[in-house]
C-alpha cells in the first residue's frame, strides 16, 4: 500500500509506576519498545510525532518530538496536542508500550475511515474500546478540547461527541489473529510475557 497521508502520534509520557522503569526504553527482544513501535509506524505513516517522554533520548529518524506541556493530564491531552500539531487530516494514535503492533492493522483501519471521525478497535475479552490503537480525524480537535475543558481526562470520553466506528474483534482477528497489536506492557509480568513472545516471533 505504501505510506499513507497519516500522522502517527506515539505517546511516550506517563510515569510507568507499575513497571518500575521508563516504558519507552524497556527492552523487548533486545530492543527498546519505543523503537519497535516507531519501526512499524514508519512503514505506514508519512509523519511521526512522539508525545512526551525524554526528548533527548527519544530523537528518532524522521520523527518529531513534542514535549508534554501538561504532565499527568493523561492520553486525551496528549492526543489533543497531536491533533493540533499534525500536518495531515488523520492520525493513528498509539502508545510506546505496544511492541507487537501490526502495520497491516493500521492500513485496515485507514480503509474504514470515510464518513467517521474516529475508527476504534473493540475487543470482546475486556468489552472495551482500544483508544490507543485507533484513528482520529483532525476534526476531533474541538471535541477533545471541550472534553478537557469539562474536566474529562479519559480518551474514551471524547467518543460521546464524535462519530465513531467501532471495529469488532472478529474483523480485527482477520488481520491480527492473536490480537498482539493490543498487548501493552504495564507490569513486570507483562514485560516477561512480551519477552517470551519476542523470542518466539522475532
Amino acid at each position: 500500500m505504501g505510506k499513507l497521508a497519516l500522522t502517527a502520534v506515539v505517546l511516550a509520557g506517563g510515569k510507568s509506576t507499575r513497571l518500575g522503569q521508563d516504558k519507552a526504553f524497556a527492552l523487548v527482544g533486545g530492543r527498546p519498545m519505543v523503537e519497535r513501535v516507531l519501526e512499524v509506524v514508519r512503514q505506514v505513516c508519512d509523519e511521526i510525532l512522539i508525545l512526551g517522554g525524554d526528548g533527548g533520548k527519544l530523537k528518532a529518524d524522521k520523527a518529531r518530538h513534542l514535549p508534554d506541556e501538561h504532565p499527568g493530564e493523561g492520553p486525551l491531552m496528549a492526543l489533543r496536542t497531536g491533533l493540533a500539531a499534525m500536518t495531515h487530516d488523520w492520525t493513528f494514535a498509539t502508545a510506546c508500550d505496544a511492541p507487537f503492533l501490526e502495520p497491516r492493522l493500521i492500513e485496515y483501519l485507514w480503509t474504514l475511515r470515510e464518513g467517521h471521525d474516529a475508527v476504534v478497535p473493540f475487543t470482546a475479552a475486556d468489552n472495551y474500546p482500544k483508544p490507543l490503537c485507533a484513528l482520529y480525524a483532525r476534526r476531533c480537535l474541538p471535541a477533545a478540547t471541550a472534553a478537557l475543558d469539562r474536566g474529562d481526562r479519559q480518551l474514551v470520553r471524547l467518543y460521546r461527541d464524535v462519530w465513531v466506528l467501532y471495529v469488532p474483534e472478529d474483523n480485527l482477528r482477520l488481520i491480527d489473529p492473536d490480537l498482539r497489536s493490543f498487548q501493552n506492557v504495564n507490569t513486570a509480568e507483562d514485560l516477561r510475557r512480551a519477552e517470551e513472545i519476542a523470542a518466539e516471533t522475532d
